[in-house]
């Protein structure tokens, strides 16, 4: 199989695997209410080939019996593939008899990187006075 038709393959199994029920969770109900969580879902794939140098010209490391061999015999190579799949929250739909809401979730990364740049600025403001 090249090293394209391994891609489209794995492009496509995980295209049908990520479907709405990870973006959409399963219904929850509870206390006259019914909640459904929400997340967005990413994902990432690097593939890639490649040849190293003619042995066979490297000096030291192939004899002299090497240049009557062909020469892409001399020539190691590899292939890899990698990935990622990631799903994050983003909140909640809050279903009751009278209304529905969202519920945004607000990620701890995001506040915590707020306070940083809030005490960063105040540190240097300090310094200039």
């Amino acid at each position: 199989m090249d090293i394209k038709q391994f891609f489209n393959e794995a492009h496509n199994t995980i295209c049908n695997y990520a479907d709405v029920k990870f973006v959409f969770g399963n219904l929850i109900e509870a206390e006259g209410k019914a909640i459904i969580p929400v997340s967005t879902i990413k994902y990432a794939i690097g593939i890639g080939e490649g040849k190293g140098p003619d042995l066979s010209k490297v000096k030291g490391i192939a004899g002299e019996e090497a240049e009557d061999k062909n020469p892409t015999e001399n020539r190691p190579g590899g292939k890899g593939i990698g990935g990622k799949l990631s799903n994050s929250p983003l909140g909640v739909f809050e279903i009751t008899e009278d209304s529905t809401r969202f519920i945004p979730v607000i990620p701890v990364k995001a506040i915590l990187m707020m306070i940083t740049v809030w005490i960063v600025t105040r540190v240097f403001k300090r310094k200039r006075k």
